[in-house]
């Protein structure tokens, strides 16, 4: 193969790696396409897959370096493996982190880095290939046809509209002629082309328009007569005469050959939506004989031909209400030259232009629609009134100049002109002998005075809205002798401020002593007429609308009596009416719709008017003043017809704050961040509740739960709020008695309160409930009731034990006993410890101090343990914080961590129950100080007193063997302590965050960054950088590269001696690695102890931090195998085993717990929590078994086949570093 040179395989791999491959490109499909990718469970499932085949490539190398130094597969398959399982990752947090900033943090790292890996890999493949050869270039892609369906038959809607165009226009589009008796112009036959060639020109057109999917083609494209042809009528002499297909599914364009029908008189296509194409590419001016054309609700566009003015015969023209694009340009210049022209319809189409002046030369034309597409065209008002015969105008969106005439034309029947812009006065002269039906001039800027006799004379339908008139009948009332006339709809709303005597205006609609009118819609809504309600509207008999909303009516409503009238719809809101509801709305049998709202001072009266309305809670709308509480419309009791009722007309008692508020009678608060604000359902008047604001599960109110302004996220979220059952009200009552009626008081002015009862978990208080009451010591930030027994009992035992404890760590070190013995010795000082803890007769602190300082020590006592003990030790330093920092355990996780691990980081917890005034926070952090002090200050003592017995019973080379183990012990003792005390020192010193204008310490909220305390930790934060932080590993550092370059140099004896206190830095790892090995792990703690100390737990970036350098040192252990001994390649030491499985191991436990804290399935979390603790209890068991078989069993040879015994080589052999 072309590739052979790209990569191979070495020869041991070559049988089964690429089924391992193929088995890695299963899984991650099976795992991509079966798992939702909106599922945490995919992403895990992916990064495991990723990082185990990442870790084979590491371990196994499997590419060939035989044609090169270095088979650089080896180099980059892993690292694509991590950058995959690293974006995975990432694109998670960024779906479901809070903080955009984070959130488009992660995006751009993925990019970058997949970007560079992507780039670099691609070089490399290009340098290879040109350096190998040429790949093959054979093979094949296949594409997919695309097949289209053809359309169903035609809809129900179609075919109403057909049956509509068949009664206008006919089967032959001719119909109007017939029906307005027009005249049919004399026809002259021209026989320019043979009815065969015309039968031609029908094909095309067949053709051209997808005849196959016409809804009706009977006879087409058959051998029958063209003439037979559905939609085709022909003369007598086989000429065709009308062509009509609508509403038939025509596709395509109509053929550029239709002009070679020389005898065609109508043309109509309407109705096909697909049907496409320039109107100028098949319709030309010498189609003479066509006299109707009908293209509406097709989709022809373009600009109409100039010299369609040629076609003089032509009386219909219809090309309104297009699809698509519709008709665009300028119309003909030239148009009055279709003198024949009767019916022009254009409207709904983009024509740009001036409407041309020759349109007013068309004296047939009696229908005219330019209603267009808005400031797209303008034209002159007198072009169009000077038409002597039009009947019907419909023009709107088109800019008129001029203005109306003076004279209504009497011919008129339609005029409708909305939204022309139209300025100047309304008609002045109204002729009684007008046939105007409808009047429509609304949305205009026409001015002056309506005509009191436009009122008395004037049609049916009467729309004169949202223009500028100032008056009606000059304001002046109206005759008592005027005639009447029956009207059944009139609008003058939007005519702001219209003078108007309103009722004589309403006496114009009554022309019987029982006012039985024919009005049917009465609209004079936002006219501001200022005047009281008059008593007769209620009394007419026909009229079924009234809006008379947004004016100045005052006073109360009329009484009245009847129950006659038809009023169905009755709109007074927005006014200054005042009063109650008069007793006869009963008698309004008809009535569904009556709106009072926007009337604050109306209010509900103790009358009949109580009585009249029921709240609809299942109807709730926005007062005009409510920005965030809705209230319920009402229900008339009489015939159950919806009331909108002003709130203040209730008080606002049936208001109900919306969803995401809270508070009760129209007083409501935005809900806070953190809280939850459902809204109350109420389904009757007895389920009526305040909207609370439910506090999430680890939130916690501030400042104060007396007067919450705000909710904030616990740092240790199982503290606050545990049961999340704590809820908050907004406080509304009524200082004063004007509150109901002044509309409220501001809801800022009002206090939020919280349950204080079930704010912090038990023993919790203080900011964030994160300080112990007295009496309760504090285990991964939730407080325990102390445990305390008989202080006496404490006084005797405690130094007893104190000095069975000393005796054993001397005969330990003293006496040279067997694995065996010291193991059964060591067991019983340790089981009579916790028989007398359980007897209450010493504390359990005694016990775990006792087993932390066995441990230290321990690692100078065993000989083939080697690093293990560190691991370990790491290891469960590390599982201290994970489960302290995460809230998912089981409760026998958090007692297994509080009891246990917890003393590995040197946390102490139940010391303040027996010390609580030494034990503060100051206290605390000076006792962790203090260790490494006391340490070296116990093995100080312990040098007194050999060099004391040694002057009383000397020894030769006794003192050199202490001096070198006091030596060793301080190592051991700084190394132990480090993690804890750089984690600690890096909490201290984390930068106050800010609770709005408090300033507090992360770790201890409680503290303000303004006290004494504050500072005093500050202090001594600082001192444990320049001494622990940054002094240790200097100095560990310095002594290794000052001593160990010489150490080659050196005689046996001094070399024993230096590997003697000086070893555990150097001796567990390899030869090469020896002078910077142990530096590198204190750096590995420094950055860990960094994530996990300086950014919150609650942040996917300490998850992510975390994962990158756990498994960054993974890698690097997995690459270098750094322990063991070169010169013994037979054996394999298992710390090489071990540090990386801890590593992943501890990786994927946090990135399993930030997806335990993220998923919504509870499955999910559950499962996550349960794997954490398998997957960690198996490895911490084996890791634990491994050394206890090191230990005790195996003692007398270490892992690299030394004897134990071999004078000062086998106590060499003994020393253990503990550090990770």
């Amino acid at each position: 193969m072309a590739w052979s040179c790209i990569f191979t395989l070495q020869p041991r791999y070559q049988w089964c790696f690429e089924i391992v491959m193929l088995l890695r490109r299963v899984l991650l499909a099976s795992a991509l396409s079966m798992i939702s990718s909106s599922s945490t469970l995919q992403t895990f499932v992916v990064w495991v897959i990723l990082v185990c085949f990442a870790v084979i490539h590491l371990c196994l190398h499997p590419y060939d370096d035989s044609n090169y130094k270095f088979a650089s597969e080896n180099f980059f398959e892993p690292p694509v493996l991590l950058v995959l399982s690293m974006s995975f990752i990432l694109l998670r947090f960024s779906a479901v982190e809070n903080l955009m900033t984070y959130s488009a943090a992660y995006v751009w790292v993925v990019m970058i880095v997949n970007s560079c890996t992507l780039l670099f890999l691609v070089g490399i493949i290009f340098y290879r290939l040109a350096t190998c050869g040429n790949e093959d270039e054979d093979g094949n892609f296949s594409g997919h046809r695309h097949v289209s369906a053809r359309n169903g038959r035609s809809s129900d809607d179609e075919e109403r509209k057909y049956d509509v165009f068949l009664v206008n226009e006919g089967h032959d589009c001719l119909k109007r002629f017939v029906r307005y008796k027009w005249t049919f112009p004399v026809l002259t036959y021209d026989f320019s082309f043979t009815p065969e060639q015309e039968r031609n020109v029908l094909l095309d057109l067949y053709t051209s328009t997808n005849g196959q999917q016409w809804y009706e083609s009977g006879g087409w494209n058959s051998s029958n007569s063209h003439c037979s042809w559905y939609g085709i009528t022909c003369y007598n002499n086989s000429y065709v005469r009308t062509i009509v297909l609508a509403y038939n599914n025509l596709d395509g364009v109509l053929p550029s050959n239709l002009w070679k029908i020389r005898n065609l008189l109508s043309l109509c296509t309407p109705g096909n939506p697909k049907l496409r194409g320039r109107i100028g590419d098949f319709l030309f001016g010498n189609m003479s004989s066509l006299l109707s054309i009908a293209f509406n609700a097709a989709s022809i566009s373009g600009e109409i031909p100039k010299d369609i003015v040629q076609l003089n015969k032509l009386n219909i023209f219809l090309g309104c209400v297009m699809n698509g694009e519709g008709f665009s340009g300028n119309l003909p210049e030239d148009v009055g030259n279709m003198t024949e022209l009767r019916l022009l319809c254009l409207g709904g189409n983009k024509f740009t232009g001036r409407i041309p002046s020759s349109i007013s030369r068309l004296r047939r034309l009696w229908y005219l629609d330019l209603r267009n597409t808005p400031g797209l065209m303008w034209g002159d008002l007198n072009d169009l009134f000077t038409i002597p015969t039009l009947a019907e105008l419909y023009v709107s969106g088109v800019p008129l100049t001029g203005q109306l005439p003076n004279t209504l034309p009497p011919h008129l029947t339609h005029l409708v002109l909305p939204g022309n812009n139209i300025t100047g006065h309304f008609f002045q002269n109204i002729p009684k002998t007008h046939h105007l039906d409808v009047l429509n001039v609304a949305n205009n800027q026409l001015t002056g005075d309506i005509p009191g006799e436009l009122l008395s004379y004037l049609p049916s339908m009467i729309d004169l809205s949202q223009n500028k008139f100032s008056s009606v009948n000059n304001g002046k009332p109206w005759s008592v002798k005027l005639n009447r006339s029956v009207k059944s709809f009139v609008s003058l709303a939007g005519n702001r401020n219209l003078t108007i005597n309103i009722s004589s205006f309403m006496e114009l609609f009554s022309r019987m002593p029982d006012f039985y009118t024919r009005l049917s819609v009465l609209n004079l809504s936002f006219c501001d007429i200022e005047s009281p309600l008059p008593g007769i509207l209620l009394y007419f008999r026909e009229m079924s609308t009234c809006d008379l909303r947004g004016n100045k009516f005052y006073g109360a409503i009329p009484a009245f009596m009847g129950d006659f009238s038809y009023l169905t719809y009755f709109d007074i809101s927005s006014n200054n009416l005042s009063g109650s509801l008069p007793a006869g709305v009963q008698n309004l049998i008809s009535l569904q719709y009556l709106d009072i709202s926007g009337n604050p001072s109306m209010r509900e009266g103790n009358g009949l008017s109580t009585e009249a309305f029921r709240p609809d809670f299942l109807r709730m709308v926005k007062p005009p003043r409510g920005d965030n509480f809705s209230c319920p419309e009402g229900h008339l009791t009489f015939n159950n017809g919806r009331i909108r009722l002003d709130p203040a007309f209730y008080e606002f008692k049936y208001c109900i704050c919306d969803p995401h508020f809270y508070g009760s009678l129209g007083l409501c608060k935005s809900c806070m961040d953190g809280g939850t604000c459902d809204q109350v359902i109420v389904t009757v008047q007895e389920d009526l509740s305040p909207n609370i604001m439910k506090m999430a599960p680890g939130y916690w109110p501030s400042p104060d739960p007396k007067n919450v302004t705000h909710l904030v996220k616990c740092p240790v979220p199982a503290a606050c709020n545990p049961m999340a059952s704590c809820t908050c009200r907004l406080d509304t009552s009524r200082n004063d008695d004007s509150y109901p009626f002044n509309n409220k008081r501001s809801v800022s002015t009002l206090i939020t309160k919280c349950n204080e009862s079930c704010i912090c978990h038990s023993g919790n208080t203080d900011r964030f409930c994160s300080h112990c009451e007295e009496g309760f010591y504090k285990i991964s930030g939730l407080c325990y009731l102390c445990v305390k027994g008989d202080l006496s009992y404490y006084y005797v035992f405690i130094p007893i034990f104190a000095i069975s404890f000393l005796v054993l760590l001397w005969s330990l070190f003293y006496f040279n006993l067997r694995p065996i013995k010291w193991f059964f010795v060591t067991a019983a000082h340790f089981l009579l410890t916790l028989i007398f803890i359980l007897l209450e007769f010493l504390p359990t602190w005694v016990f775990k101090l006792n087993l932390v300082v066995f441990v230290v020590c321990m690692t100078s006592r065993g000989k083939c343990t080697k690093s293990l003990i560190s691991i370990a030790v790491f290891y469960m330093q590390t599982l201290d914080f994970m489960v302290s920092s995460s809230n998912v355990w089981p409760p026998k996780i958090v007692a297994a961590q509080k009891y246990l691990s917890s003393y590995w980081n040197l946390y102490f917890p139940s010391l303040s129950c027996d010390f609580p005034s030494l034990f503060n926070p100051v206290g605390k952090f000076a006792f962790i100080l203090l260790l490494p002090i006391g340490c070296l200050a116990l093995v100080g003592v312990y040098f007194i007193v050999m060099l004391s017995y040694n002057k009383v019973r000397p020894q030769e080379q006794r003192m050199e063997n202490v001096h070198f183990k006091c030596r060793q012990s301080a190592f051991f003792c700084l190394s132990f302590i480090y993690f804890p005390v750089v984690k600690q020192t890096l909490s201290i010193l984390r930068p106050c965050q800010n609770d709005r204008d408090v300033l507090y310490m992360p770790n201890s909220p409680w503290i303000e960054c303004t006290s004494v305390t504050y500072r005093t930790l500050t202090a001594l934060g600082f001192v444990s950088v320049v001494v622990y932080v940054i002094g240790f590993p200097l100095l560990l550092a310095s002594l290794v590269f000052f001593f160990h370059r010489k150490r080659n140099s050196m005689n046996q004896d001094d070399r024993d001696k230096l590997d003697t206190w000086l070893g555990p830095a150097y001796l567990p790892c390899k030869q090469k690695y020896q002078r910077y090995f142990e530096t590198v792990m204190l750096l590995r703690r420094l950055m860990l102890a960094i994530a996990l100390s300086m950014i919150s737990s609650s942040s996917t970036l300490q998850t992510f931090m975390v994962w990158v350098i756990l498994v960054g040192f993974a890698i690097i252990h997995l690459c270098l195998h750094p322990y063991g001994d070169e010169d013994n390649v037979h054996r394999f030491a298992s710390e090489n085993f071990f540090e990386p499985l801890v590593l992943l191991a501890l990786s994927m436990s946090f990135i399993l717990l930030r997806f335990s804290a993220l998923e919504i399935s509870f499955i999910y979390t559950t499962t996550y929590v349960w794997m954490v603790m398998i997957v960690n209890s198996c490895i911490l068991l084996l890791l634990m078994g491994t050394i206890f078989y090191r230990l005790v069993l195996t003692g007398q040879v270490d892992s690299n086949g030394r004897n134990g015994r071999d004078g000062e080589c086998a106590e060499r052999d003994k020393l253990l570093s503990v550090n990770g």
